[in-house]
């Protein structure tokens, strides 16, 4: 699951849509082994985005056309979010700063996303 996501987001950044950077570890892989909740996990370092879910004074028409084309992008991506949302996507004054959480999305094979 977390592999198809980190594969989403290289897919998305290859593109020009701003979502999470991956880290590789020294092995050049990009999970890494570290204990959490006393168990050894594998994990994905990702980079810090800026940004706050949208605020109530920034939703316009501005900011929902902005909302719809970023989707658009995505889908032309032959991407689908799978959970698009205000709370994953990232605004800063008024503008769409990265795009997060694709936990449930999927590749599909045509660009043509209804």
């Amino acid at each position: 699951l977390i592999m198809r996501e980190l594969r989403i987001f290289k897919r998305l950044r290859d593109h020009g849509i701003s979502t999470y950077d991956m880290f590789k570890n020294r092995k050049g892989k990009f999970l890494h082994k570290a204990e959490l909740y006393g168990r050894v996990r594998r994990v994905a370092v990702l980079s810090y985005l800026e940004g706050k879910k949208i605020k109530k004074e920034w939703a316009d028409k501005q900011s929902a056309y902005a909302l719809g084309s970023c989707l658009r992008t995505i889908h032309d991506c032959n991407v689908i979010h799978g959970d698009f949302s205000k709370e994953n996507v990232l605004f800063e004054r008024n503008k769409i700063c990265g795009v997060i959480d694709f936990e449930w999305g999927k590749f599909t094979k045509s660009n043509k996303v209804k």
